[in-house]
């Protein structure tokens, strides 16, 4: 579990380090990267707690690159599930650890290039670092975007119950097709993909459908890659016998 930031710290110090605009978290992160995703028990109100911890370290950074001068940040994402499961995301925070024993010095944030000197700096006894705390501001909704392939991505390690009823269909250039919940799929090489004659009409129980469509050839349709899907390729396809 990550370092928790108190109620003060987050009202008094993490204010004032958001940007203009908000970030996208999907455009930083992926179910193929590591993640932590940890259930802290039940609060005072009898509400679920969870915690989402990514690492800068594994992000794959889709939309751009990491300076590897600039130290890793981990972004903690709290969230509480109410007795309606309901999703209610807290505060999220991003933490850097410097060692300071190794004269290492703080950087900015390779995520939302917060200068290190308008970070918090957290010392605490039981901490072989010294932590620096800042708020990257992800949009709440590329969060539970984020929140959900997670989730799915777990449910699928665990069991293939999820999967029943996948029905085989190959398209008409005679690629492995599926269906599932009325949604479409094809299963190439390089993953799987939604796959319909229009964008608009791409729907997916899986993920949010944050990849960029792409046309087919000769106007046959559109294809978007499903990351939640695409991690458990092969399991669909035993699944299918292909």
């Amino acid at each position: 579990m990550a370092h928790k930031i108190n109620k003060n710290e987050e009202k008094e110090t993490l204010k004032g380090t958001k940007g203009d605009k908000m970030l996208d978290l999907q455009n930083y992160f992926s179910v193929f990267d590591k993640y932590a995703h940890d259930f802290l028990g039940m609060d005072e109100e009898n509400q679920l707690q969870f915690e989402l911890i990514l690492s800068s370290e594994y992000m794959t950074s889709q939309s751009a690159e990491f300076d590897p001068k600039l130290k890793p940040v981990e972004v903690v994402i709290p969230y509480i599930v109410d007795s309606g499961y309901k999703y209610i995301l807290q505060e999220s925070y991003s933490l850097m650890y410097i060692d300071d024993e190794e004269k290492e010095k703080a950087t900015s944030c390779p995520i939302c290039s917060c200068e290190a000197h308008l970070m918090t700096k957290v010392e605490e006894e039981d901490e072989e670092a010294i932590i620096y705390a800042h708020r990257c501001d992800f949009s709440p909704e590329s969060i539970m975007n984020v929140i959900q392939e997670v989730k799915e991505d777990e449910v699928l390690q665990e069991s293939e119950d999820d999967l029943q009823g996948l029905q085989l269909e190959y398209n008409e250039q005679g690629q492995v097709g599926f269906s599932f919940n009325g949604a479409q799929y094809v299963a190439v090489n390089e993953g799987v993909f939604h796959y319909h004659f229009s964008a608009d009409e791409i729907h997916c129980y899986f993920c949010s459908k944050g990849e960029p469509v792409e046309e087919i050839e000769g106007g046959q349709g559109v294809i978007q890659l499903c990351p939640v899907l695409t991690k458990h390729r092969d399991k669909i396809l035993k699944m299918l016998n292909v």
